[in-house]
């Protein structure tokens, strides 16, 4: 159990990581959002964001170097995603275009893989946040439309998002299903259900934008969907999760009245006892 731990712990310093904090300076910007109401504390938010995303534009590089311990358990494919990540809610939080002339940087956008494709294409996972970014920038071309000279790439974002979407739907097979309908989006490696909600979440939410722009839905190639087509996969996705599935068990733990009761985790399998598990 962590409350047993004697042994050494050793800290890894890096100097260089413009992935892991340009992610952390989104998840401020973020929260400078959502606290707006509170002033003080809202500019110190968005004051760690910005220091944050300089010192991963100045510091370039993976937090995770070749042979580290985090290339070994969490290791990093690139940051480029993570600057579009970045730039695009430091945009939001700030207003400073600076920010959005980054996110929008073709050569950016290129380098994160936001025309090519691939299996892992549309899957917003702890390692790759292009999916999300692209319906954030979505949503900016949408309601706030600023023009020249963001509109070609911000399109080019519109565009990817509606096919990110398309892929969600079992008719086009870009993605393996269970049995009982749960997208495999990790095309046979470990299947965290993390991913699913991620992009539920971002399913729902591109439906909420088109809706609030009155935009009824969205083609893929000749094939018109409708907005609700979209909540309608969330909704399938979320409810095989809580319950809706050949097992009819609920994977999150105390929801529902069968679900697991015995989950991988150190601080709840190991007995408090004051004995020794290896």
């Amino acid at each position: 159990r962590p409350e047993d731990i004697a042994y050494t712990r050793p800290v890894t310093s890096c100097s260089s990581g413009s992935d892991l904090a340009a992610e952390m300076a989104a998840a401020l910007a973020a929260a400078s959002i959502v606290f707006k109401d509170n002033k003080r504390y809202s500019q110190k938010l968005v004051k760690g964001a910005k220091t944050l995303f300089k010192f991963s534009r100045t510091q370039r590089g993976r937090y995770s170097p070749s042979g580290s311990d985090a290339a070994i358990f969490y290791n990093s494919s690139g940051y480029y995603d993570e600057y579009v990540w970045g730039g695009a809610w430091l945009y939001y939080a700030t207003g400073n275009s600076s920010y959005l002339q980054l996110a929008t940087t073709p050569g950016i956008a290129k380098r994160a893989g936001a025309f090519r494709g691939g299996q892992d294409y549309g899957v917003l996972s702890w390692d790759n946040k292009l999916a999300g970014a692209q319906v954030l920038l979505s949503r900016l071309r949408l309601f706030l439309s600023p023009g020249y000279p963001y509109e070609e790439i911000l399109k080019s974002y519109h565009n990817q998002t509606n096919i990110i979407m398309c892929s969600y739907l079992p008719v086009f097979r870009s993605f393996n299903r269970t049995r009982g309908g749960l997208i495999q989006l990790n095309h046979g490696r470990p299947q965290p259900l993390q991913y699913v909600v991620n992009a539920a979440f971002l399913a729902s939410i591109y439906a909420d934008y088109l809706k609030a722009a009155d935009i009824p839905g969205w083609y893929c190639g000749p094939n018109f969907f409708s907005v609700q087509v979209l909540r309608n996969f969330a909704r399938t996705q979320l409810n095989y999760i809580l319950g809706k599935n050949p097992l009819r068990m609920s994977y999150i733990v105390g929801y529902g009245k069968h679900y697991p009761k015995h989950v991988h985790h150190r601080a709840a399998s190991i007995p408090k006892n004051k004995i020794k598990y290896n």
